[in-house]
């Protein structure tokens, strides 16, 4: 049976160049490690917004997504599944 997708480096490529996006806890201003990720901002946002209301008792404004949405980072390099 042949691999519908093709040879298996180039599947290994497309997996490397996968976008994602982070968001690092201290580059919104709290003494944190944490770093969140996701396929796309919004995921970010969502979990991110969970997290700071999980640990840090912090409630999500509008005005507080939109700066924090200004902060997620593109990484290019990153593989599916890694969280930095």
């Amino acid at each position: 049976m042949s691999n519908p997708f093709g040879s298996t480096g180039a599947l290994v490529g497309l997996l490397k160049e996968t976008v994602m996006y982070e968001l690092r806890c201290k580059d919104v201003g709290f003494d944190c490690p944490g770093v969140v990720s996701g396929a796309t901002k919004e995921d970010v946002l969502k979990h991110a917004a969970a997290h700071a209301v999980e640990v840090h008792n912090t409630q999500v404004t509008p005005a507080l997504a939109e700066k924090v949405s200004a902060l997620i980072q593109r990484r290019e390099d990153a593989s599916p599944g890694t969280n930095g």
